[in-house]
């Protein structure tokens, strides 16, 4: 019965003859089996809001802090994890007219905080629950998904993302952070 270094050296000379020697370029053959995530290829479905109108987001990001250091008197010191901390995400979206953008953003909002009665909701009355970015490839299939969950604004929404000018022809667009309490990161599918 042969060792396993005889079995592990039969496999590598297997495997490097079956290769070619004087054209054989890794990077090339990786290309070509592999498809990388595409910056332009997601989609953003906030509550209310259509999917066609956002023009930029991000993905979640997560600061887990700095390490707790606890010091002990014989000046022996122990590091601990830092407390996690999801950061606010950027959207800007394409002002809209129909559906008009701007007014379900601002209905959004105004039932976080109302300027006229200086009401300020309770967290189930105002928090989305709805919020998922999705990333596709090419071909429009799922490959990434991420759940936020409890999600409201915090920062300023403002209207004025891109200013009026009689000048210019642009898209007038709608920038907001949302913040969330937790979210949840699912590959491919749904």
């Amino acid at each position: 019965m042969p060792g396993v270094n005889q079995l592990i050296d039969n496999v590598v000379k297997t495997a490097t003859s079956v290769l070619p020697t004087s054209s054989y370029d890794p990077l090339l053959s990786i290309n070509k089996i592999v498809e990388y995530k595409r910056q332009n290829l997601f989609l953003l479905e906030i509550d209310g809001i259509d999917v066609i109108s956002v023009f930029s987001t991000e993905r979640p990001k997560l600061n887990l802090g700095e390490p707790i250091v606890y010091r002990y008197p014989n000046s022996y010191e122990k590091f601990f994890k830092g407390v996690g901390e999801w950061q606010p995400l950027n959207v800007v979206l394409n002002d809209i007219i129909a559906p008009n953008v701007a007014e379900k953003v601002f209905n959004m909002a105004k039932k976080q905080w109302d300027y006229l009665s200086a009401y300020s909701a309770y967290p189930s009355d105002y928090k989305m629950d709805e919020v998922r970015l999705k990333l596709v490839d090419p071909n429009g299939l799922v490959v990434e998904s991420w759940y936020l969950k409890q999600v409201f604004f915090t920062g300023d929404i403002d209207w004025n993302a891109s200013a009026l000018n009689y000048d210019q022809t642009d898209r007038l667009k709608i920038s907001f952070q949302l913040t969330f309490n937790d979210a949840e990161y699912i590959s491919g599918g749904y």
